[in-house]
């Protein structure tokens, strides 16, 4: 009880610190799933934002999901089942 009201309520402040990064490659290497989030979330606004131009990254994007949905598949399929 105590160690909670010790360490409050995390402000905008503090929110905004922890998601930046040192580097681009720090949020990948370190395990930040937040920050890789975030990441994430400005590469796909910046890429619907280029309209028309940013149409072959969004295929990339799509092969590479089937692609990774057909090898989960292959993986839950060759899994001991219990």
């Amino acid at each position: 009880m105590r160690a909670a009201a010790t360490v409050g309520r995390a402000g905008g402040i503090e929110l905004a610190y922890f998601i930046t990064m040192s580097t681009f490659f720090s949020a990948f290497t370190d395990g930040s799933v937040l920050q890789v989030l975030f990441i994430a979330i400005l590469v796909g606004f910046a890429v619907q934002s280029v309209g028309s131009k940013g149409q072959p990254i969004r295929d990339v994007v799509a092969h590479m999901q089937k692609l990774i949905f057909k090898i989960l598949n292959w993986i839950l399929w060759i899994a001991p089942r219990g």
